[in-house]
């Protein structure tokens, strides 16, 4: 097992978490706004 993998998978988890988190941002800006 290479551990290249793994340090891949991590750093793909890291991306989505950062798009979940900056969606969720642009979420509440866009219910902001509504309201």
């Amino acid at each position: 097992m290479s551990p290249k993998p793994c340090l891949l998978n991590s750093s793909f988890e890291n991306i989505q978490n950062l798009q979940f988190k900056s969606g969720k941002v642009t979420l509440q800006k866009i219910k902001d706004t509504i309201q």
